[in-house]
């Protein structure tokens, strides 16, 4: 039996029934009382990590963020937690901001949780099937998703809706008449650059055309390395499909070394960033509008709901669009 179990089985908040089982002085004798002899009698074991955690009471919420993606001052990243500040600010919570690789995101979790560090966790960017999940469902702990994977558990989380998006952005070159379209994309070990892969192959499926993906770290280095790359080829794109703004701008840098600005077409995925305006970069390009701030903001919102024991699970993906800025070339 897990801890909400007993809560529903007493008719009590999880917050009373955990504050019961710690002994703490805001329950009354009476109520510590029968919360212990009915555990007793269902034989209700407490969870190591349940024992060490007093629901609400830390005024903090841990974000746990990727070391790739911020190694590099990611500014989608910083998009998002402002928006996520500007919702838990005014609610009395301060942001924990976490990092860790992949492989100590697991123990991460639990490290928040057995010192008590914060009263829920926000996971962001997970991977396509990811253990963090399926941890903090079976420890009873409040948590929310920004993203979407396809992790076996029930839980709530908010996407973009990134599948769409790739496809869209891919089928927009192919309609225009480009045959050769190099999609440079983020880390495999991410669901969003799964969900994006997935969509660009779609697009070329349907065009019957072979896949030209590359996956790497979303920085203006490797968008310029990859694409000047491509474009020394005996036979090079004639379009990018890039899967963040800092790879198309490196991207930008190499095309124009090469003098090809006039000829070659650029997608890219996001503009969700303000201070990076794509109407001052070359070449043109058009891109995917994601609302990146918005959608913290919602997660934020999900986070704080999730904090109450008979809080539903609920998911939402959004829609991006797609704006088309300016078009060389073929365009």
């Amino acid at each position: 039996m897990k801890l909400k179990d007993l809560a529903r089985e007493l008719g009590l908040s999880l917050t009373t029934v955990s504050r019961a089982l710690n002994n703490y002085p805001e329950v009354s004798d009476d109520t510590r009382a029968r919360v212990k002899r009915v555990a007793d009698q269902v034989g209700y074991q407490p969870n190591i990590i349940a024992r060490g955690l007093a629901v609400g009471e830390i005024g903090a919420i841990a974000v746990m963020v990727p070391k790739e993606s911020t190694s590099y001052l990611d500014p989608d990243t910083i998009e998002f937690l402002v928006g996520i500040a500007e919702v838990l600010a005014p609610a009395g919570q301060d942001i924990l901001l976490v990092q860790s690789s992949r492989d100590e995101s697991l123990e991460t979790c639990r490290n928040i949780i057995e010192s008590r560090r914060a009263d829920a966790i926000i996971i962001c960017y997970p991977a396509p099937v990811d253990s963090r999940v399926r941890f903090l469902a079976d420890a009873n702990f409040p948590f929310v998703v920004y993203g979407k994977s396809r992790t076996p558990v029930a839980h709530t989380w908010v996407d973009i809706d990134h599948r769409d998006a790739a496809f869209r952005s891919t089928a927009f070159l192919f309609e225009r008449g480009h045959e050769k379209i190099a999609a440079i994309e983020g880390p495999v070990q991410f669901a969003f650059a799964e969900e994006r892969m997935a969509g660009i192959r779609r697009a070329f499926d349907q065009f019957e055309l072979p896949p030209c993906i590359i996956n790497d770290t979303f920085c203006d280095y490797t968008g310029y390395e990859h694409t000047l790359r491509l474009l020394r080829q005996a036979s090079p794109p004639t379009a990018f499909v890039y899967g963040s703004l800092l790879s198309a701008i490196g991207g930008g840098r190499a095309i124009r070394e090469l003098g090809k600005q006039e000829r070659i077409a650029v997608v890219t995925q996001d503009n969700g960033v303000p201070y990076l305006s794509p109407k001052n970069i070359l070449p043109r390009m058009t891109m995917t509008s994601f609302p990146i701030r918005e959608a913290a903001k919602r997660v934020a919102q999900q986070t704080i709901r999730m904090m109450d024991v008979n809080a539903a699970i609920e998911t939402e993906s959004w829609k991006p669009r797609l704006i088309s800025i300016a078009q060389s070339g073929r365009d």
